[in-house]
């Protein structure tokens, strides 16, 4: 079998700055030796004696630092001359026919037995095999679902809690055979775990995960540097590092830091869990915690480092200075004596999180970040904005932020509601929508709905790792369009015109909201009136009837709009998980995207429930809803446990494309849904009745807490 290994060490490693500043990821060091040396380390202990470099991001560095290769490997390398993405960039590195690839990661470091792992790959058959590894905390990482034989039934792309199925993720490391190489195109950018390797699981090929018991990290980050680091020295990597440093005498220097020979280290300094590179110099009695010294950095005397700290190459502190958890100076930054830093230079101070599609932003100039972030991380060339409540400063900031950063065409829409945002995104055809407020923002796709939790991550990561558009400033590109209200208007009095108007009163805080929702209804054919028989509490996204003889449950009010989309003639999906038989499940087609801008908007929501109330007094709507019951529980889980939990509940039911599992049987249906943020897993069971419910809840709460318990206990 003819076989080749292909490193790929195109890597920019933004996540890893200052410290590739002037150095491209791969040559990032590890225990006196660049990560990318470790690879060609494990390629020559199982018999590979010849590997092909991708290179992208300084190539030259990387050449000039491997010449033809180490440790009996003979290095090529195939140079792009723009990005060709993961796949891409393997298959232009290929030399000839190949029968099997191996491809390794240039930033991994792993002690995979890259032998066993062939053998498997031969003995399934597989037209591809990724290398998996069950972690604590997968949400950095693609997560990939298998069944008992290994066979990859899903993907999951760096999700957020409540999305955690498994705890194996890819590790970086394939083999691919000639069928997988062929579906990767010749005149585009392809990427492995985005396009390739979905693309064999929709067309049935044989792609499978080889679990691996050695140790695997990912070098992308400051921490995942220091952790690597940490396991070398200490052993627990099962991998014998480079150098193990130097351990200057009078300095104290805990077994898991670093220290280059060349270094000088002042008596008195403490270094625990520190790195110190070529060069660098460390202050008397100075304090370094978790940080990291780039060459030629230096630390003044009395200075402390606190942990995530990192000095750029040839960057200084003065004397009894202090850099806070997480700040960093960029290459030759220099800070006076008796400083304290808490920042990274270049960056907000304060994180950026975007969660449920709202971000709240603590400066100006954060959020202008913010905008940047989505315009690229979409990406939209067409964007549309609006502004709600009285100030609108945050409004013309977002307008100028996405013109400089190159969005081709920024609707300017002035006041509105969120659900004439979510129109305007539709009716303009743009790739995404803002709305404004005075410290948060919404952020809409291109169909006028929330962020999908890959997209919210997506800009979010943006953000963070600085992954911005260039400056492309064009003020022509704001545009103004203050036709929308009419517009809006217009479509939801078309859409829900009364045969026999109503007389309906509104309980709304919103003046604006207010004002929006009576001209919605008079253009309907209705009236708004104190003195009415129906009575609605409004909000920008709900619209609640309330009934004089009792309150209904949020069940009930979801219902009544179900009932009233039946009735409009419409298909009824899903979108709450109830498993009634009479819904359509959730997809994300045209129709239940329609669905759900309708009762996301509260405006379209009061007018849909309308003309069910034109036909039906709301106690004989009431009274026609099927019966439901639904039970909710909130079980307290370790984020580390949450993706093993997760994964023993899989076979007690199906994977849902919105996160969790559901389970569904003659009593009910149960969904089991990790949370996003908390260290929660939430139970929720839906039944005929409120036995059945509570029994689902119970059962389902009882296996959680027992999974727990035996993890606990191991």
């Amino acid at each position: 079998m003819a076989m080749q290994a292909v490193i790929m060490a195109g890597g920019a490693g933004m996540r890893l700055r200052p410290m590739t500043c002037d150095c491209p990821k791969p040559l990032v060091p590890l225990c006196g030796a660049p990560v990318m040396d470790y690879a060609l380390r494990l390629l020559a202990r199982y018999g590979y004696d010849h590997a092909t470099a991708t290179l992208c991001y300084r190539p030259q560095d990387i050449k000039s630092a491997f010449g033809e290769g180490r440790h009996g490997v003979t290095l090529r390398y195939s140079e792009e001359k723009t990005p060709l993405g993961t796949a891409g960039s393997v298959l232009h590195a290929l030399e000839g026919d190949a029968d099997t690839v191996l491809v390794l990661s240039g930033d991994g470091l792993t002690g995979c037995d890259l032998s066993d792992a062939l053998r498997f790959h031969q003995r399934v058959g597989a037209a591809a095999t990724l290398v998996l590894k069950s972690v604590d905390i997968p949400l950095a990482y693609g997560v990939v679902v298998t069944d008992e034989r290994g066979r990859i039934l899903r993907f999951i792309e760096k999700p957020d809690w409540s999305r955690v199925v498994s705890s194996q993720v890819n590790t970086g490391v394939y083999l691919l055979e000639r069928e997988a190489l062929a579906l990767i195109p010749k005149d585009r950018p392809f990427d492995f775990g985005r396009e390739l390797f979905p693309l064999m699981l929709q067309k049935g090929m044989p792609l499978y995960g080889y679990p691996t018991r050695a140790y695997w990290c990912d070098v992308g980050d400051p921490a995942a540097l220091l952790r690597a680091q940490g396991d070398l020295l200490s052993g627990r990597a099962g991998i014998e590092p480079a150098d193990r440093g130097a351990r200057p005498q009078g300095a104290e220097i805990s077994p898991d830091s670093y220290v280059a020979g060349d270094a000088i280290i002042a008596p008195g300094a403490q270094l625990r869990g520190a790195c110190v590179l070529s060069g660098a110099r460390v202050g008397a009695e100075t304090v370094l915690e978790g940080a990291i010294l780039c060459p030629g950095a230096s630390v003044g005397q009395g200075a402390q480092l606190l942990p995530g700290s990192i000095l750029g190459a040839g960057a200084r502190t003065g004397d009894f200075s202090r850099l806070n958890a997480g700040a960093a100076l960029w290459p030759g930054v220099g800070l006076p004596d008796y400083a304290v830093c808490a920042e990274r230079v270049m960056q907000s101070q304060a994180a950026i999180n975007v969660a449920d599609s709202r971000a709240h932003c603590a400066s100006p100039a954060q959020m202008a970040w913010l905008a940047g972030a989505f315009a690229g991380a979409l990406p939209a060339r067409e964007v549309a904005v609006m502004y709600q409540g009285m100030d609108n400063a945050a409004y013309h900031l977002l307008l100028g932020a996405l013109a400089a950063y190159g969005v081709q065409r920024v609707w300017a829409l002035g006041r509105g509601s969120l659900g004439m945002l979510s129109y305007a995104a539709q009716s303009l055809r743009a790739d995404g929508a803002i709305l404004a407020g005075q410290e948060e923002i919404c952020l809409l796709n291109g169909s006028g709905l929330p962020l999908s939790d890959r997209q919210s991550a997506a800009v979010e990561q943006a953000a963070q790792r600085q992954e911005l558009p260039p400056s492309q400033s064009d003020p022509g590109a704001v545009r103004a369009h203050h036709a929308v209200r009419g517009a809006y208007l217009a479509a939801l009095a078309r859409r829900f015109h009364a045969l026999r108007g109503k007389r309906v009163a509104l309980i709304c805080k919103d003046r604006f909201l207010r004002a929006l929702a009576r001209d919605a209804l008079r253009l309907a054919g209705h009236e708004v009136s104190s003195d009415a028989e129906i009575t609605f509490s409004l909000t920008e996204s709900q619209a609640r009837v309330l009934p004089r003889e009792r309150m209904l449950t949020e069940e009930e009010q979801w219902l009544l709009c179900a009932r009233a989309l039946s009735l409009h003639g419409g298909a009824v999906y899903d979108t709450q998980d109830y498993g009634l038989p009479e819904l359509l499940p959730c997809d994300e087609g045209p129709d239940c995207r329609l669905q759900r801008r309708i009762l996301g908007d509260g405006v379209a929501r009061l007018l849909l429930l309308m003309t069910l109330f034109e036909r039906e007094t709301v106690e004989q709507a009431v009274a026609a809803l099927p019966a439901l019951t639904r039970r909710t529980a909130d079980i307290p889980c370790d984020m580390r446990d949450k993706g093993r939990v997760l994964s023993a509940l899989r076979e007690r039911g199906t994977l849902r494309e919105q996160g969790g599992i559901l389970s569904q049987d003659a009593r009910g249906r149960t969904v089991i849904r990790p949370d996003a943020a908390l260290p929660l897993i939430h139970v929720a069971a839906c039944a005929r009745d409120a036995e059945n419910a509570q029994e689902l809840c119970d059962l389902f709460s009882a296996d959680i807490k027992r999974l727990l318990q035996n993890s606990f206990e191991g």
